[in-house]
């Protein structure tokens, strides 16, 4: 006699994909809607996601080298000369001491012939009297030097990864609002169902 049990199949190799569209008779039109959604979704985020992260990235550093170049026009460099030595770093020689700074007193001379005093970051290892170049703005107070093409560069990938997260949220929060939607749907629909068949099932035989 043959078996009127199927045999169990093994499941989809991407089920998270493809499960939905198996034929089954207890597959609902909203589930059909759900799987569409699912992968329009999927489909325009990876569509807009690289073109939006390019396209940031190219406005972004527009205008970071137009910023960089404004800086360039308005800002001062200024020979300071420090009135307190810096301290030493733990070690000496390395790209870490090559690139961090330490607050220290210093003395500069800005465009107007007048002598001032502040705190800039400074080189470590440097003893009181060393001259350091810094920036100063239009008033003479100091400030941080232009955007340099490497920072450019760093804060333009910022924003472009920036975008493409937000494609990703967007997208993601797109999907979950319509599967809410659709899931309310079926809720609907299953008390309208129930409305109608429940009182012949709950009723005295």
């Amino acid at each position: 006699m043959p078996d009127l049990i199927p045999h169990s199949q093994p499941p989809p190799r991407f089920p998270l994909l493809w499960w939905r569209h198996r034929h089954s008779p207890l597959l609902r039109p909203t589930d059909r809607l759900r799987a569409a959604l699912g992968l329009v979704t999927a489909a325009a985020v990876l569509l807009t996601a690289p073109a939006l992260a390019l396209w940031t990235a190219s406005v972004a550093q527009h205008r970071f080298q137009q910023t960089a170049h404004q800086q360039a026009r308005d800002l001062h460099r200024v020979a300071a000369t420090l009135l307190e030595g810096s301290p030493h770093h733990p070690e000496p020689g390395s790209d870490e001491a090559r690139h961090t700074r330490y607050p220290a007193r210093v003395r500069w001379t800005d465009a107007t012939g007048r002598t001032r005093t502040g705190t800039a970051d400074v080189p470590g290892g440097l003893p009181a009297g060393a001259t350091v170049d810094l920036w100063t703005d239009d008033t003479g107070a100091l400030t941080a030097p232009p955007m340099q093409p490497g920072e450019i560069r760093n804060r333009a990938l910022g924003w472009s990864l920036g975008a493409a997260v937000a494609t990703v949220l967007t997208g993601f929060l797109a999907y979950t609002v319509g599967c809410r939607r659709l899931d309310r749907r079926n809720l609907a629909s299953w008390d309208e169902q129930w409305t109608a068949v429940g009182p012949r099932w709950s009723s005295p035989g």
